[in-house]
């Protein structure tokens, strides 16, 4: 009975997680930390090779709770977004604003010195620099195509294991987030396919990483992360 309440708990903090990944502004790994379960995500997808049957038991419910989230809300964000394109811009620039907000209070809070300053401003110059490699990426793939989708997914991996940065704020950076929308919504496999696929490559590499830095560094690296939210928060409103 205890293992049921536990899965049922994780599938609806999925389902939340879900919601915070598909809304512009709102970041799935913020909703994870909020709810108190980044570090065991990020630590499971670290090491599912390694502990490969503690990690899938540990990650099976919140996936099926994050692919259902995104999957009930995709339908109604696409026709808001296509219906209210600039409400629908402010309402995301203010659910960015708070995001960041928990985020920073729940990490950096009483803990950010002037020496953090210098990572958060790092952050926001890598930030400017992948924006500026994903035009390359965009122009030279002609902004389509399954290899496109695939070396787009894996930048996009960057936000779902990043807390306070939004993976849908990533799609709309790469063009891709009314496709994505409409093609969550619509089931199609051949776009969604290769985009799962890099992120899932991305996921695997970046995660390791992540994991090594929040342990040593982890005021250092969210302060950098810092700064990529706030380019995001510049990128909303140009």
């Amino acid at each position: 009975m205890q293992n049921i309440k536990i899965f049922a708990l994780d599938f609806i903090k999925g389902i939340i997680i879900g919601f915070g990944a598909i809304v512009p502004g709102v970041s799935g790994g913020t909703a994870a930390v909020a709810l108190g379960i980044f570090g065991d995500i990020l630590e499971a997808v670290a090491n599912i090779l390694k502990h490969f049957k503690r990690s899938i038991i540990r990650l099976t419910p919140i996936i099926m709770g994050v692919v259902l989230g995104v999957y009930i809300i995709s339908s109604p964000l696409n026709f808001f977004c296509e219906e209210f394109p600039r409400a629908s811009k402010v309402l995301f620039i203010i659910i960015s604003s708070f995001s960041a907000f928990v985020f920073y209070k729940k990490e950096l809070w009483g803990r950010f010195k002037k020496s953090n300053v210098l990572w958060m401003i790092f952050g926001m110059g890598i930030s400017c620099a992948t924006n500026l490699i994903i035009d390359k990426l965009s122009n030279i793939c002609n902004g389509s195509g399954s290899l496109y989708l695939l070396l787009c997914g894996i930048p996009l991996s960057l936000a779902l294991i990043l807390p306070a940065i939004s993976f849908s704020y990533m799609m709309l950076s790469l063009g891709l987030y009314e496709s994505a929308v409409k093609a969550i919504s619509e089931f199609d496999v051949p776009f969604l396919f290769p985009l799962f696929f890099g992120v899932l490559i991305g996921g695997l590499i970046f995660s390791k990483v992540l994991l090594g830095l929040t342990e040593r560094f982890k005021i250092q690296t969210y302060s950098f992360v810092l700064g990529f939210v706030v380019i995001s928060l510049f990128d909303i409103l140009l």
